[in-house]
C-alpha cells in the first residue's frame, strides 16, 4: 500500500504529501495515485491537482464530508502495490522556433551557462523530456546542468506556447500569462482548447520532444496538430 501524509486545508481541501522534496519515486506516486483517485469518480470531487510530491483536492462538503473522503482515498491506496507503479507515456514531437521575437532571452541564457547558442539549442532538442507535472503548461527537468536565474522583472505577458527556463526547470506556456522566467523559444502547436473535452491531449509522464523551426515556418506550425510518435513501447 502507499504511504502518505493527509493533511487538512479549510473547510473543504485536502492535501495528499509523500515528501517535501522531489523525488523520480514520490513522483510517480503522486501522479499514479492521482489517476487511480479519477477512475473511481467519487462524487463532490471538484478538482484534483497534482505536483511534484504531492495532490490537492478541492470537494464540495455539501455532497462528501472530509471523513468519508478520507476513508475513500484511504482505501484506494490501501490498494495500490508500490513496487507496481508503472506510469503510462506516450510521445509527442513539439516545433520551437528559438530566439529572435520567439526566445528574446537565449543569448543571455547561453551567456549565463556558458554554452554557445547552437549548443544550448542542441541540448533542448536531443533528448525527449518527460512531463513532470502540470501549472500554466507541461512541466519538465531542465537539460542543463546549471540553474537559469529569472529574469529581473516579470513580464505582464507572454504568449502561449512561450519555451521559459528558470532554476532547474523548463515549462511551455499553454495560455497568455504574466511570467518571470527567460524566454527561450516559442511552439505555434496549441497545447491547451478550453473549447474540446479534454481540453489537451499531454498527461505527466508523456515524454515531449523538440525540434527547432525557423520564423518562417511559424505559420504553417500552428495549423498543424500536435504529433504524436509510435516509440514501440507505449
Amino acid at each position: 500500500m502507499l504511504n502518505a501524509e493527509l493533511i487538512n486545508y479549510g473547510d473543504s481541501g485536502l492535501l495528499i504529501r509523500f515528501s517535501e522534496k522531489y523525488s523520480e519515486d514520490n513522483w510517480k506516486k503522486t501522479h499514479f495515485l492521482t489517476n487511480e483517485i479519477r477512475k473511481e469518480n467519487i462524487e463532490g470531487i471538484l478538482s484534483i491537482v497534482p505536483t511534484l510530491t504531492s495532490i490537492f483536492i478541492h470537494f464540495d462538503l455539501l455532497i462528501i464530508n472530509r471523513a468519508n473522503l478520507i476513508d475513500r482515498i484511504k482505501r484506494i491506496m490501501e490498494e495500490i502495490n508500490d513496487k507496481k507503479i508503472v506510469l503510462k507515456s506516450k510521445h509527442y514531437k513539439i516545433p520551437i522556433a528559438f530566439g529572435g521575437e520567439y526566445g528574446p532571452d537565449i543569448d543571455l541564457i547561453a551567456e549565463e551557462v556558458n554554452k554557445s547558442r547552437e549548443d544550448l539549442i542542441q541540448s533542448l532538442t536531443s533528448i525527449p523530456k518527460q512531463i513532470l507535472c502540470f501549472s500554466r503548461g507541461p512541466m519538465m527537468e531542465s537539460p542543463i546542468n546549471e540553474s537559469v536565474k529569472r529574469v529581473s522583472s516579470p513580464r505582464q505577458s507572454v504568449p502561449a506556447g512561450t519555451l521559459g527556463i528558470a532554476f532547474g526547470q523548463i515549462s511551455i506556456s499553454s495560455m497568455d500569462a504574466p511570467s518571470g522566467w527567460k524566454m527561450l523559444g516559442q511552439s505555434p502547436v496549441t497545447l491547451l482548447d478550453p473549447n474540446l473535452n479534454p481540453p489537451g491531449i499531454l498527461s505527466p509522464g508523456d515524454y515531449l520532444e523538440f525540434f527547432a523551426i525557423e520564423k518562417n515556418d511559424f505559420d504553417y506550425y500552428k495549423s498543424q496538430p500536435i504529433e504524436r510518435v509510435d516509440v514501440g513501447n507505449e
